[in-house]
């Protein structure tokens, strides 16, 4: 079989090859027009929340594919789906889900194998795709890709950005979601927890017409450009992976947001529940600092027990404070407060990629080496908005501290290297900002071959 970017199949049936044809996929920009065309996509406004998409929605196309795959929506069905969305948590919500449900299944034997698919990849693309909380095989990863390229030609076709509406295959996320769903069907996981990539209601993700559970963790102002311009707009798209039969969630919310997520929920026929904080997780755990993952610890364990009361036998249903317990101390999800230590330095890592996530990463930081002072919020939003204009984080430090000293280092790797050589008795060091920032620190720490605390 010809015609795979980069060459020919036989010779790129490997995982660089895999890796090769998808990121040829990408697409250069999402563009700023409304393409509701048939899709039957309302307007969006203050009054009507339900908003448009901009270019293809991430859903279109996917059932098809999945068919083409040999897939049917029963054989979805089957893989027992956990869906989460949200603004802020909702990858650390995924992988707390896992985590309870594994150290569950240790001590009672069910389930037997998970399925875990999140985005973005910090270091590499197969991070995305777990089977018991490991990143899959670059064999597998390999081998699962390329069952799919036999039975879908369209992944063949060279990627033209220019042809945006004209797409004849899937896209970058569309191949990692299909490759997801096909590989935890094969593998035959008890439970798959997929986090959604950008909104809900016409994700890549959302094409399961009976999840078991459905959560939507903190809600704020992200992707404006494509889910608002309102917060009730982002708890409308957000609030789409709910469906009739599937236990409804959400994190704490502010009124407005909640009201939306309420009729969403409604509209399935499903009473939402919003979970407040387990008492029964272990309170003193750093794991479960700042309180937003305790938020998420929670939420995740709600929604691991209403699993384990739809599908798990009947000696096997309960989720106990031991199990809670495991899963908090095996629980590792890199880049999310995430904390390294390296001989006399200290290493804080959080991929704080909107004003909300900023704020909670300098609080959480800031606490846990016991130091109170934080952003001045009006400083940590003008700064943050502005990523393209380094010299208005130069000015809102200034602002903070005006006998403070600032660096600026054009490089990640000189910046890692500049704040050992700031502090070689010792330093307590931040890294926040996009997975672009923290993952490419996590590999120049060598975070491999380290311990997260």
């Amino acid at each position: 079989m010809d015609g795979f970017p980069g060459g020919n199949m036989e010779g790129e049936r490997n995982y660089e090859g895999a890796i090769q044809i998808i990121n040829a996929r990408r697409r250069a920009k999402r563009p700023l027009e409304t393409n509701a065309g048939s899709n039957g996509i309302k307007s969006k406004s203050a009054a009507n929340p339900t908003p448009d998409a901009r270019g293809t929605p991430g859903i279109e196309g996917m059932s098809s594919w999945l068919q083409a795959l040999g897939h049917s929506q029963e054989d979805i069905n089957r893989l027992n789906v956990i869906h989460v969305a949200g603004t802020k948590g909702k990858g650390s919500t995924c992988a707390f889900t896992e985590t309870f449900l594994r150290a569950h299944g240790q001590r009672t034997g069910f389930p037997k194998k998970t399925g875990l698919y999140t985005s973005p990849h910090l270091i590499v693309p197969e991070e995305r795709i777990r089977i018991d909380a490991r990143p899959l095989e670059a064999t597998l990863f390999a081998k699962y890709f390329f069952e799919m390229c036999e039975r879908l030609p369209q992944i063949r076709d060279e990627f033209d950005p220019s042809k945006e509406v004209v797409q004849r295959g899937p896209r970058y996320l569309q191949l990692f979601a299909l490759l997801a769903f096909h590989t935890f069907i094969r593998e035959g996981v008890d439970v798959a927890i997929f986090e959604t990539h950008c909104g809900g209601e016409y994700d890549a993700t959302n094409i399961g017409q009976r999840p078991v559970v459905t959560a939507v963790t903190t809600l704020g102002m992200d992707h404006i450009d494509m889910l608002g311009p309102t917060i009730k707009n982002i708890a409308w798209h957000k609030g789409g992976i709910y469906k009739a039969g599937a236990v409804a969630l959400s994190a704490p919310q502010d009124p407005p947001p909640a009201e939306v997520l309420k009729q969403r929920s409604e509209e399935k026929g499903e009473q939402i529940r919003f979970v407040e904080i387990d008492q029964r997780l272990p309170q003193n755990s750093l794991t479960l600092r700042p309180e937003v993952q305790m938020i998420n610890a929670s939420v995740a364990a709600t929604a691991a027990q209403a699993f384990l009361d739809r599908c798990a036998p009947e000696q096997c249903k309960r989720l106990t404070e031991a199990d809670l317990k495991a899963g908090v101390e095996q629980f590792s999800w890199p880049g999310r407060f995430q904390i390294l230590s390296e001989q006399q330095w200290m290493w804080y890592l959080d991929a704080a990629h909107n004003d909300m996530s900023v704020k909670i990463a300098a609080k959480w930081f800031a606490e846990i080496c016991g130091d109170a002072r934080t952003y001045d919020e009006s400083d940590a939003k003008k700064s943050h908005q502005s990523p393209e204009r380094p010299e208005l984080f130069r000015e809102a430090w200034q602002k903070i501290n005006p006998d403070g000293k600032i660096w600026s280092e054009p490089t990640i790797q000189g910046a890692v290297k500049l704040a050992r050589q700031l502090g070689p008795d010792g330093m307590h060091t931040l890294i926040t900002g996009s997975q672009h920032l923290v993952g490419p620190s996590l590999r120049i720490l060598n975070w491999s071959s380290k311990m997260s605390t």
